[in-house]
């Protein structure tokens, strides 16, 4: 569960190309972009996933299917991928960002009703918030995990052990059949499940627990499989006599049809999706969301600077004004800075921190390196994130190196000037990241010019996908308009090209009008940039080519809107026995994501509230 660690050391150990062997099998591990850019992107160095380490994906349901996760890039894969994409577009979020903001306030409003003197779990709130988001966002179904009840409150502090149950009372489920109950209102359920259920998947790849099932941990991933197969078919039945709203997730998933044929996909194959997206919806986001209440608790400069942005957007409570303004879907543009301490809380923490395994169909070269065929290829995502052939002081938390240059002085002034106000307590303890703004701003020197926000990954031909960057929040096109368009671009190139001028690099629709991203300074913002259409060459939070992360619009939308509330409403402070920022890092474990091993304790302040 701290494999992401020991790559990370063997990466700057034995350099950006490496091979380590498990048991029989040669893995070769990848961090340089130049060398894994090509195998992720269409081309002729595409490399397709290896999925046999995906396989425990398909405990989601019973008996086990394929999946968007464990499949190949097969006609149904494509059928499921292409109704998950027109679904998460950005007119569709915004007829869902209302439940997002409702979800947050109901649990906003009862964490006020607490007091300061209580301490919370601020992973599990998170993900109380986020399976509720995902419930109604994508399914039309309240889960009410975020309901809170009295029993609740006073089991929450111990409620984020990642242990899994006893295997006393644990056997083989149902095997799917299901409890006939509807699903809302069981978010409840859906965390318990979850909770265990990815352990018991951490714990699939020790090879002794595939070879022998007797095992406690394959009994556990047998018994919370079975429990979620049984909550994924009472959710199917749901949707099924209750179809959910036309925009939903589920709504375009049950509608699904190959192309070519126009068949609809089999039950058992649109449970799985469900169940993978169900699952992989709200683990990730939750855990991003924890991480970066964490950041911003121990960076009481980046603090100072958030809450300044809030503030001048009426998004922020103070004593002389309790209640903060109603966020809109127009603000998530304007926040700025909070979409940099985003960006740089995922590149700390990428939630997907064993990053993406690919395998190579015929022998290839990979730089100086010939590999034959059938050669896995790691690509890590932790080791990149934090590698310092890439980022300049990669283990400091440094949200203005996201911004253009204007912009992190700005942010720095805020901070500054916040700070001298008053307006930020102390944060509770220390750790290995910064714990301040860049060193050089506090001399005087402005901030260096740092990399634009995460630009949108090239999509490939077959199908439509949804932006990774959504600073501009632009309502996505429908599929044949954007292919119209991506026609006339590439006809415009050719012309310019005919003409001894240089083409446009292909870019999505989304960015075509935007602001083109400037190009950082080498060891300014610490991505050293060769060209400004790949600024995410070192940041992959969300993979890149084909096998991104579908659902990564929703989970920026959401992480948005969330932490704009959060943060809006209280100042985190983390709990002395977490041991300050060094005790919850030390305790970073990988159980399928990346995620606080004992949860995250936190005390929360209203900030009507005097300080």
């Amino acid at each position: 569960m701290t494999s992401f660690r020991v790559f990370h050391e063997w990466a700057k150990a034995y350099g950006p190309v490496y091979r380590v062997r498990f048991l029989w099998r040669p893995v070769v591990v990848v961090t340089d972009p130049d060398l894994y850019q090509p195998l992720l992107r269409s081309g002729p160095a595409k490399l397709q996933k290896y999925t046999a380490p995906y396989k425990m994906f398909e405990v989601f349901v019973k008996p086990p299917r394929s999946n968007m996760l464990s499949s190949a890039e097969t006609p149904v894969w494509k059928a499921a991928r292409r109704a998950a994409v027109a679904a998460l577009t950005m007119n569709n979020l915004r007829l869902c960002f209302p439940h997002i903001t409702a979800v947050s306030q109901r649990l906003i409003d009862s964490l006020a009703a607490a007091g300061p003197d209580a301490v919370h779990d601020v992973d599990l709130l998170a993900q109380q918030i986020t399976v509720d988001v995902i419930g109604m966002a994508a399914f039309g179904r309240d889960l009410e995990a975020t309901v809170r009840r009295p029993q609740q409150q006073q089991q929450e502090s111990s409620a984020g052990s990642n242990s899994t149950a006893s295997s006393s009372k644990q056997g083989s489920s149902s095997g799917g059949g299901g409890s006939g109950r509807g699903i809302s209102g069981r978010g409840g359920e859906v965390l318990e499940v979850m909770r265990h259920l990815v352990v018991a998947m951490q714990a699939r790849n020790n090879p002794l627990n595939r070879w022998l099932p007797w095992r406690k941990a394959p009994r556990d991933l047998m018994y919370w499989g079975g429990r979620m197969s049984d909550l994924v078919l009472d959710l199917t039945a749901d949707m099924e006599a209750a179809p959910p709203p036309p925009h939903s997730l589920g709504a375009h998933m049950l509608a699904a049809r190959l192309q070519g044929s126009g068949e609809p996909l089999e039950r058992l194959q649109v449970m799985t999706e469900l169940g993978v997206l169900w699952g992989a919806g709200f683990e990730t986001t939750a855990h991003t969301i924890c991480w970066t209440l964490l950041l911003v608790a121990t960076h009481p400069a980046v603090e100072a600077a958030l809450l300044a942005e809030l503030a001048g957007l009426g998004l922020a409570a103070s004593p002389e004004a309790p209640q903060p303004g109603q966020i809109k879907w127009e603000h998530l543009a304007q926040l700025r800075y909070l979409s940099a301490v985003i960006n740089e809380s995922m590149r700390l923490y990428p939630v997907v921190s064993s990053g993406t395994i690919r395998i190579t169909h015929k022998p290839m070269r990979l730089g100086p390196y010939s590999l034959p065929a059938g050669q896995p290829v790691l690509i890590p995502f932790f080791s990149i994130h934090r590698s310092p052939r890439l980022w300049q002081d990669p283990d400091e938390f440094r949200p203005e190196r996201w911004l253009a240059g204007e912009e992190a002085a700005a942010a720095a002034a805020a901070a500054a000037a916040a700070a001298a106000a008053g307006q930020t307590a102390a944060a509770a303890g220390t750790g290995s990241a910064s714990s301040g703004p860049d060193e050089s701003a506090a001399e005087g020197e402005a901030p260096a010019p740092a990399a634009a926000a995460a630009t949108p990954a090239v999509v490939d031909d077959d199908y439509v996908d949804v932006a990774a960057d959504i600073s501009a929040m632009r309502d996505q096109l429908p599929q044949e308009q954007r292919q119209q368009q991506r026609q006339q671009q590439q006809q415009q190139d050719t012309s310019k090209g005919s003409k001894g001028q240089l083409g446009t690099s292909r870019v999505p629709v989304q960015q075509q009008d935007a602001a083109p991203a400037a190009a950082a300074k080498p060891g300014g913002s610490g991505l050293e940039i060769k060209d400004p259409s790949v600024s995410r060459r070192g940041f992959l939070p969300f993979s890149e080519g084909s096998r991104n992360c579908v659902g990564q619009a929703l989970a920026l939308v959401e992480l948005k809107a969330v932490l704009a509330l959060l943060l809006g409403n209280f100042a985190f402070r983390l709990a002395p026995e977490m041991g300050g920022l060094a005790g919850v890092d030390a305790d970073a474990r990988q159980a399928i994501t990346l995620r606080p091993e004992h949860g995250m304790l936190m005390s929360l302040r209203h900030r009507s509230s005097a300080s």
